[in-house]
């Protein structure tokens, strides 16, 4: 199936002016694209309006949701037993975005390697600004 995609940030998340984001953001998702078998066909990013387009090829929408979805990667030498690691990976997360840890939240992911997490007390912006920022 064909899809269309409109994809909208802001001036501060604007990887455009950036390198380093511009490889981190994009280079990121289309790597994600390939291992989901997502097809990118077109891409037109309008930097002024911060607005990028895209027709895309995929089995399912849900597997374009994942290759849009921003994703950090937090490592820990903590071990996988009894909550350790995922409280570190809570801990370093929070640390990161300046936060205290019970602010952040597992919601899923408890025996994988994919987690969510449900952050309070920071704007989802300001979230997004940490992360391209790290």
């Amino acid at each position: 199936m064909l899809f269309h995609v409109t994809h909208v940030h802001t001036p501060e998340t604007c990887p455009s002016d950036d390198p380093e984001k511009i490889k981190a953001t994009f280079g990121q998702m289309l790597t994600i694209a390939d291992e989901l078998g997502v097809k990118v066909h077109s891409l037109y990013s309008n930097n002024i309006a911060h607005t990028m387009y895209m027709v895309i090829e995929s089995d399912s929408a849900e597997n374009i949701s994942k290759m849009m979805d921003p994703t950090l990667k937090i490592a820990t030498a903590s071990p996988a037993e009894r909550g350790k690691a995922n409280d570190a990976v809570r801990k370093t997360l929070a640390n990161a975005l300046g936060l205290n840890p019970r602010r952040v939240k597992l919601l899923s992911g408890q025996a994988s390697p994919h987690k969510k997490f449900h952050i309070t007390g920071i704007s989802t912006e300001e979230i997004r600004t940490a992360i391209l920022t790290l």
